[in-house]
């Protein structure tokens, strides 16, 4: 529109100014739009696999991702909208599913002090999901949480179906 400033401009869907093609400091991807607005399933999944591929329009921070997918991974209502972003986590590192652990142990034991209930039984029993990624960070909890009673349980786990299960559960086990 003829006139208008810089403010007023349209935005493409990277960001950019469709006038001048400049990013905006201020957008965030689209797929944050679509599981902020609570959508189906289907559509949060494909939101959460946008955010393990980004590209290189995508203005927001690997950290600003990570939270978003670490959010989801502790509290989407779909289990399978839950794994991709387990799934997309794991492309941007170690680090993330490392602090998907630890956040995982820290709500358990906020949630169920006293029930005897513990963070090394939930990892256990993530490695028995029908979901490769449950059992990428069963294995990878092990690790970190399991003692003696969990070397049997990620021994069981070399022969998955995954290799990036089977590939956690030797380094759990050599941690253990």
């Amino acid at each position: 529109m003829a006139g208008s400033d810089s403010g007023d401009a349209e935005r493409d869907s990277g960001g950019r100014d469709t006038q001048s093609g400049e990013r905006s400091e201020n957008t965030r991807p689209e797929a944050f739009a679509l599981l902020d607005e609570r959508t189906d399933p289907a559509t949060r999944k494909e939101a959460v696999e946008a955010l393990g591929n980004p590209s290189s329009s995508m203005a927001t921070s690997e950290r600003e991702i990570a939270d978003r997918l670490l959010r989801v991974a502790l509290t989407d209502d779909d289990a399978g909208v839950r794994a991709e972003a387990i799934d997309s986590l794991y492309f941007h590192g170690d680090r993330y599913l490392d602090e998907l652990v630890q956040q995982v142990a820290a709500r358990l034991h906020q949630r169920e002090s006293g029930t005897g209930r513990d963070p090394e039984e939930l990892f256990a029993r993530w490695l028995t999901s029908e979901f490769g990624e449950y059992r990428m960070v069963g294995a990878t909890g092990l690790a970190s949480v399991g003692t003696e009673r969990s070397i049997a349980v990620v021994r069981d786990a070399f022969d998955d179906g995954d290799p990036r299960v089977q590939a956690r559960s030797v380094r759990a086990y050599a941690e253990l």
